[in-house]
C-alpha cells in the first residue's frame, strides 16, 4: 500500500493506523497527553496510544511512575469493579474494562491509593475517551484507556504482580510525505502551523467563523462520546482549522446567535503556483486533507479556481456521513480537467447546521491512478446471522463500489467466495460490471447467482473487486462477513455472551426517544421460512437494558407476512396491518429485580382469536415460503419511564457489526426474491394490544434487534374449544378464585394455573363433572398475570386471569 504520508508515532502494535480520540477539553497552552511510553524491558518497549478520560485530572504534562495490574480479589482479576485493591498504593494501576462504570473503577482505585489508572479495552476497537458515570465527578487522579492488543502485550511482563516504570507524555512527530505531494509538505502551507497562515476566511456575518484551534478540539463537551475529541491528523501538535456551527448558532452553549443556522462560510487557500511546485502538466492533480466532521443537516464543498479566475467548479463532500454521527478520516479528491493548470486556488465551503467541521494537513498531489474500493457501509450479508438448516434459503449478493482515482477502471469484476470453518471454498462466483470512471460510484450492484447452504456450521463470505490496472491502495477492495447455519435457532445477531467473546461489541438499547412523548413502542425481527410446514416457533429470547429498565409487560407477537408484500422501491419495507396476519403471541411481566432480564426466554403459543390471548400448550403452525415478523412490544406500568430492548448499533462501520446490518440485504432480496430481513420498528399510541395490532412497521437500519427464535416440529397440539361453558370470577382475584363449569356431558376435568411462560403453579383434578363450581385458594400465589387452563373430554380452553395479592 502506498501512503501519501505516515506518522510512525501513530502506528501501534497489532492495530495499524488507528483513530486517535481525546476528551472535549479546550487547552490552548499545552497538549493533552496521548502516549504511554515504556523504555524497558525491550520486549515491550515503545510508544502506545493512550486516550485520556473525560473526568479526573486532565494531564497536559508528563507523568511518570511504577505501574502494576490491579489485584482487587474479583473474578476476573483486575476489573476494578469491587473495592479492596491491596497492591496499587502510590502506583499507576492497569485495570481491565469490565461490567461497572469507568468512573466507579477509577474512584475505587484512587481510594486504594493509586496515583493514576490505565484501563485496558476489552474489545478490538480503538481506545476511546471514557465517560464519568455516577462516580467520575469525585475522581481526582489521571486516567486513560489503551487498546486490547497493547494491554495484552504489556501484561506479559506484569504477570504475578511484577511492576514496570512507565511515563505518560504528549508525543508529536513531523509527517513524512511522498514525492507525489507538491504542495503542503512544508510547514505553514496546509498544516495550520500555529495559525491559519496564508489562508483567509469568506463570510457574510461580522463574527469569527473559520478559526484556528490550537489542539484540534471542537471546544465543546458533547453528550455523545464520539463527538468529543480532536481531529485525527498527523500534525495535530500544531493545531487545525475549525468552524463550529454549534457555537455560532448558540445551540450548545446557549449563547447569543452569532451566525444563524444554516451558517455559511469558506476557508480559502493561498494562490498555489503549481508550475513553481514542479507539477507535471500531463499528470492528474488531487486535493488531500484530513477532516473531522460531526454532521446534522449541513453541506460541505470544495470550490475551485484555476489560473486566477472565478471560483466555479464545486465538488460536494461527505454525502455518506450519517446524521448525528462523527467521522474522522483523510480524503483525497481528484481534480478533473485541471491537468496543466499553472495556478490553483480552492476553498472549503461549509453550510453549517449544527455540530462542526475541522480540517488539517491540506496537500496537493500530482499523480494518476485507479483505486477501486468496495464500500464498507453498504453491502448485502446473509438475511439472518443464524439460520436453521431446515430453513436455509438463497443468500443474495449486493455491493456498492467507488473509484477513488482519476482513471477509469476497465473490465471490472467482483468475486464472491464463501468458505466453511475449515477454510475450504464451498461457493465461488464472478460478476462482471460496467467500466467505472474516476471518482465515480456504482450503487446496489447485485449478482446473478445466489448461494443456499447445505450443511450446518460457520461460514465466511468475501467480496473482492478486480480490474485491468494495478490498484493504488490494495487493502480496500475486499469485504468479508460471517454467518451461521444452526440446528434449530434463528437470529439476526449473536447473543451478548457471544458478542463480547467473539466480536468485542456490546449491545445498545433500542428506545423510542423521549419518554415524555410516548413510552410505548415495538420492534421486531424478520425471518423467512422456506420449509415452515410441520414446524412451529417454540420460544423467543430477547433482552432488556438495565439503563432503560422498569416494571411492565413485554408482549411477543408473531405475524405471518406473505412474500412480496410491503416493499416500496427506494424507501424500504412498510408492513401494514392489512399485509400481515397474527398467528401467535405471548406476554411476560419484567422487573429490574429479575435475575436474567438481559436474556429472557418466552414460550410462544397459538392464541384465542376471540380474546387475542395466548393459549398455553398450543403450537403455531408455520407455512412454506412465508416471512414471519417476531415483534416485541414494551408496555411499562409507569408512563414516565420506558424500557430498552437490546440491539446492535449498526451505524457503526466495525466489520463485526456489519455482519448484522440488513438494510442492503433487504434491497437485494426485494430486487430478486421479495423477502424480508432485518429489524422493524414503530412507536405506538398507548401500548395496548389493539394499538399494536393496528400500526404499520417500517424497516429500521439504525439498530439490529436481538431476538433468538427456536423452531421445532409440531407435536402435542390439543383440540382447542373456545365454546366450552367455563367461566371464572372474580377477575382480578385476590384470595379465592371460582371456576364455573357448564359442560354438555360429564367429563374428567384437569384444571391448572400457569404463569405466562408456562410454569405450573397449581393443579386440580376432578372426576365425572358436568355442571359445578370449584374454588381455588390462591392466597399464596404472587400477584401477576396467569392462565387458567381447563382440559375436558370436549376439548381444551385457556383463560387469562389476574391475581392481586
Amino acid at each position: 500500500m502506498k501512503l501519501n504520508f505516515t506518522n510512525n508515532k501513530f502506528i501501534f502494535r497489532g492495530l495499524g493506523l488507528v483513530a486517535l480520540l481525546f476528551v472535549g477539553v479546550n487547552i490552548t497552552t499545552a497538549q493533552l497527553v496521548n502516549t504511554l511510553v515504556i523504555d524497558s524491558p525491550a520486549t515491550i518497549s515503545g510508544d502506545y496510544q493512550l486516550v485520556i478520560s473525560q473526568f479526573g485530572t486532565q494531564a497536559s504534562g508528563p507523568i511518570t511512575g511504577s505501574a502494576v495490574f490491579i489485584d482487587d480479589g474479583t473474578d476476573p482479576v483486575g476489573d476494578g469493579c469491587e473495592a479492596g485493591a491491596t497492591n496499587v498504593s502510590g502506583k499507576i494501576a492497569f485495570i481491565d474494562r469490565g461490567a461497572c462504570e469507568f468512573g466507579t473503577k477509577v474512584l475505587q482505585a484512587e481510594n486504594a491509593g493509586a496515583a493514576g489508572v490505565i484501563v485496558c479495552n476489552n474489545a478490538e476497537t480503538p481506545a476511546f475517551a471514557m465517560t464519568a458515570g455516577a462516580d467520575g465527578g469525585n475522581v481526582n487522579i489521571f486516567s486513560g484507556m489503551i487498546s486490547q492488543a497493547d494491554c495484552a502485550l504489556i501484561r506479559t511482563e506484569l504477570v504475578g504482580g511484577a511492576e514496570i516504570d512507565i511515563s505518560i507524555e504528549y508525543v508529536c512527530d513531523v509527517p513524512v510525505y511522498g514525492d507525489e505531494v507538491i504542495w503542503g509538505r512544508n510547514s505553514g502551507e496546509g498544516d495550520f502551523s500555529n495559525g491559519l497562515d496564508g489562508w483567509t476566511v469568506e463570510k457574510n456575518v461580522d463574527t469569527t467563523t473559520w478559526e484556528y484551534t490550537a489542539n484540534g478540539f471542537p471546544a465543546i463537551n458533547y453528550l455523545n462520546d464520539a463527538f468529543n475529541g480532536p481531529i485525527n491528523s498527523a500534525t495535530i501538535c500544531n493545531g487545525a482549522a475549525i468552524m463550529n456551527s454549534d457555537v455560532l448558532g448558540g445551540q450548545i452553549l446557549q449563547n447569543e446567535v452569532a451566525c444563524a443556522n444554516p451558517c455559511t462560510s469558506s476557508l480559502v487557500s493561498p494562490m498555489i503556483d503549481l508550475a513553481a511546485a514542479g507539477a507535471d502538466p500531463n499528470t492528474g492533480l488531487f486535493i488531500q486533507f484530513t477532516q473531522k466532521v460531526t454532521h446534522f443537516t449541513s453541506s460541505y464543498n470544495i470550490i475551485l479556481s484555476k489560473n486566477g479566475g472565478p471560483f466555479l467548479d464545486t465538488i460536494p463532500l461527505n454525502a455518506a456521513v450519517v446524521t448525528n454521527t462523527s467521522v474522522s478520516n483523510t480524503l483525497k479528491i481528484p481534480l478533473f480537467g485541471y491537468e496543466g493548470v499553472t495556478n490553483l486556488q480552492f476553498k472549503f465551503e461549509y453550510v453549517g447546521n449544527l455540530y462542526y467541521w475541522i480540517i488539517d494537513d491540506v496537500a496537493i498531489t500530482n499523480e494518476s491512478y485507479v483505486d477501486m474500493q468496495l464500500n464498507n457501509n453498504y453491502y448485502a450479508t446473509a438475511p439472518a446471522y443464524k439460520t436453521p438448516l431446515t430453513q436455509a434459503s438463497e443468500i443474495p449478493f449486493l455491493v456498492d463500489m467507488f473509484n477513488n482515482g482519476d482513471q477509469t477502471a476497465e473490465n471490472l469484476e467482483v468475486t464472491m467466495d464463501i468458505t466453511n470453518a475449515s477454510g475450504s471454498s464451498v461457493f465461488n462466483t464472478v460478476q462482471s460490471f460496467d467500466d467505472l470512471p474516476g471518482y465515480s460510484l456504482n450503487e446496489n450492484m447485485t449478482f446473478d447467482e445466489t448461494f443456499t447452504p447445505t450443511d450446518r456450521g460457520t461460514y465466511t463470505a468475501t467480496y473482492s473487486v478486480s480490474h485491468d490496472k494495478e490498484d493504488q491502495i490494495a487493502d480496500n477492495n475486499t469485504i468479508s462477513y460471517t454467518f451461521e447455519v444452526t440446528e434449530d435457532l434463528f437470529s439476526n445477531t449473536p447473543t451478548e455472551t457471544e458478542a463480547l467473546n467473539e466480536t468485542g461489541q456490546a449491545f445498545v438499547s433500542i428506545t423510542n426517544g423521549s419518554v415524555f412523548d410516548n413510552p410505548f413502542y415495538a420492534a421486531g425481527s424478520a425471518y423467512y421460512m422456506p420449509n415452515g410446514a410441520g414446524q412451529t416457533i417454540t420460544s423467543v429470547r430477547f433482552g432488556l437494558d438495565i439503563d432503560n429498565m422498569t416494571t411492565g409487560f413485554v408482549e411477543v407477537f408473531v405475524y405471518r407476512v406473505p412474500v412480496d408484500d410491503g416493499f416500496v422501491a427506494g424507501v424500504g419495507y412498510d408492513i401494514k396491518p392489512s399485509e400481515r396476519e397474527l398467528v401467535g403471541r405471548a406476554q411476560v411481566v419484567v422487573s429490574p429485580s429479575d435475575d436474567n432480564f438481559r436474556l429472557i426466554d418466552v414460550p410462544i403459543n397459538d392464541f384465542n382469536p376471540s380474546t387475542s390471548d395466548p393459549v398455553v400448550g398450543t403450537n403455531i403452525e408455520l407455512e412454506d415460503n412465508m416471512n414471519y415478523l417476531v415483534l416485541l412490544s414494551t408496555r411499562p406500568f409507569e408512563e414516565t419511564t420506558q424500557m430498552g430492548l437490546l440491539a446492535y448499533s449498526t451505524t457503526s462501520l466495525d466489520e463485526n457489526i456489519r455482519n448484522f446490518y440488513h438494510n442492503a440485504t433487504n434491497a437485494a432480496l426485494s430486487s430478486s426474491l421479495g423477502r424480508l430481513s432485518g429489524t422493524f420498528f414503530q412507536e405506538t399510541v398507548n401500548g395496548t394490544s389493539d394499538d399494536i395490532l393496528g400500526v404499520t412497521f417500517t424497516d429500521y437500519d439504525i439498530n439490529t434487534l436481538f431476538t433468538e427464535v427456536s423452531i421445532d416440529n409440531i407435536s402435542g397440539t390439543e383440540d382447542l374449544n373456545n365454546d366450552l361453558a367455563i367461566s371464572t370470577f372474580p377477575n382480578p382475584a385476590t384470595d379465592n378464585l371460582t371456576v364455573v363449569l357448564g359442560l354438555e356431558k360429564s367429563s374428567d376435568i384437569d384444571i391448572e394455573i400457569t404463569t405466562v411462560d408456562g410454569k405450573t403453579v397449581m393443579t386440580r383434578q376432578y372426576e365425572d363433572i358436568k355442571t359445578q363450581s370449584v374454588n381455588f385458594d390462591i392466597s399464596t400465589i404472587q400477584s401477576g398475570i396467569y392462565f387458567l387452563n381447563t382440559r375436558t373430554d370436549e376439548g381444551f380452553k385457556s383463560q387469562r386471569i389476574v391475581i392481586q395479592n
